[in-house]
This record gives C-alpha cells, structure tokens and sequence, in this order.
C-alpha cells in the first residue's frame, strides 16, 4: 500500500480545488457512490496506477467492504493529502535551505586583519 499512497501523494500535490475542475475527479459529488470498476479508472486517470494498485485503493477506501467507494470521501481524502504533502514539502525545503546556509556559512573563511601597530596578524569574529 505504500508504494500506492506514495503516487496518490506525488499527484495530490500537483491538484488544488480549482485543478481538479474538468477532470473525472471533479466531477465527483458529495453523494458519488462509485463501483470498485469506476472508481478504479477515475483514479487511473489522475494517477499513474496498475490495475491492482487502483484495486489496492479500492479496498483501502471502502473499509465497510460495501463493494463501493464514496467519491466524496475520496475527493475529500485526496485534496488534504494534497495540502499536507505541500505543507511537508514546503517546510522540508525551508530547513533545507537554513541547513545548507549554515553550512556554507560555515565554509567561509575568515579573513586576518594585520594590527598595523605591531605587525601582528590575528582573526576576526
């Protein structure tokens, strides 16, 4: 199930409320009840998915083993994935960003200033 959600995530992060407009996602409503057949190829057609991945969602979004998925649970699902993988990927990258800072600032050299007094050469801080 890991390797699904992991595609599920890579393509809610791309989709916002406004994205999913015009594609077999947003035609979904909130009272959709979708066969394991529909809702199969509604995902592959947002995800890159095998058959048996889509089935592997299936059963992962109809706990109650219904023989049904509720789109409207899905869609829900699917765009808080989407903001959550945004968030984490947001957040990562910031850290990322302070940590390589530190680092390069800590490859800097300092450069010595020459006490013109005495001749004497020391380092700044």
């Amino acid at each position: 199930h890991e390797r699904v959600l992991e595609k599920l995530r890579k393509a809610a992060m791309v989709f916002d409320r406004s994205s999913i407009a015009g594609t077999s996602l947003g035609e979904l409503s909130e009272s959709s009840r979708l066969s394991y057949a529909e809702f199969g190829a509604m995902c592959r057609s947002v995800v890159p998915l095998t058959t048996r991945e889509a089935d592997a969602l299936c059963v992962m979004f109809d706990p109650q083993q219904a023989g049904f998925v509720d789109g409207g649970d899905f869609v829900r699902f699917f765009h808080k994935f989407g903001v959550d993988a945004r968030g984490d990927a947001a957040r990562f990258n910031a850290q990322h960003g302070a940590h390589r800072r530190l680092r390069d600032a800590s490859r800097q050299t300092i450069p010595l200033i020459t006490d013109r007094r005495s001749g004497a050469s020391s380092s700044s801080s």
